[in-house]
């Protein structure tokens, strides 16, 4: 019985993390719906970015997310299709959505205009890791360079990956200060 208690207790903890990792992120901050626009205005680094990056000698995943529903074309197309545009920033992405990449380019990924799209986006605008797409959402228009092409099984597979200032740049909303 000790043993069986002993047991329980010292594996209780990696497993109930391991179940809550498979599940994505832990905890998400968000306003309430009606407050979201005002919210996303005064969204600042310092108030997501004070979470702290250590917790018992693991890194802790703190990524913003600002999702903006916009029109995408490959570069030099003129035929748009709506799609999800998720803008992040912070560090931990991998962990907090994970998946697998089945293309990707180093060298583009520190790019100002990187992004990272989804598999079925991928197929639908016909891109590969190197390929240009461009962006646009209310007049606002972008271009993000695919660095990689990533499959989640989620809804993540049909979304596109750019940088928080991206998507706030489409979003009309004002850049997250320091």
């Amino acid at each position: 019985m000790t043993s069986a208690l002993l047991n329980l207790q010292i594996d209780a903890k990696r497993r109930l993390t391991t179940e809550f990792r498979a599940l994505g992120a832990n905890v998400i901050v968000a306003p309430a719906n009606r407050a979201r626009t005002e919210m996303a205005r005064r969204w600042t680094r310092p108030c997501w970015g004070s979470y702290p990056r250590i917790h018992e000698g693991k890194l802790v995943p703190a990524v913003a997310f600002l999702y903006v529903i916009g029109e995408i074309a490959k570069a030099g197309e003129i035929h748009f299709e709506p799609a999800v545009i998720a803008g992040t920033e912070g560090h931990g992405l991998t962990e907090i959505r994970p998946g697998r990449r089945s293309e990707y380019v180093a060298a583009l990924e520190s790019d100002p205009e990187a992004c990272e799209v989804g598999a079925k986006a991928a197929t639908q605008f016909a891109v590969h890791a190197g390929d240009s797409l461009q962006l646009r959402n209310e007049g606002r228009t972008a271009s993000c360079k695919v660095f990689a092409v990533v499959a989640t099984g989620g809804a993540e597979d049909t979304q596109i990956f750019t940088r928080l200032s991206t998507a706030q740049a489409l979003a009309n909303l004002p850049a997250a200060s320091a």
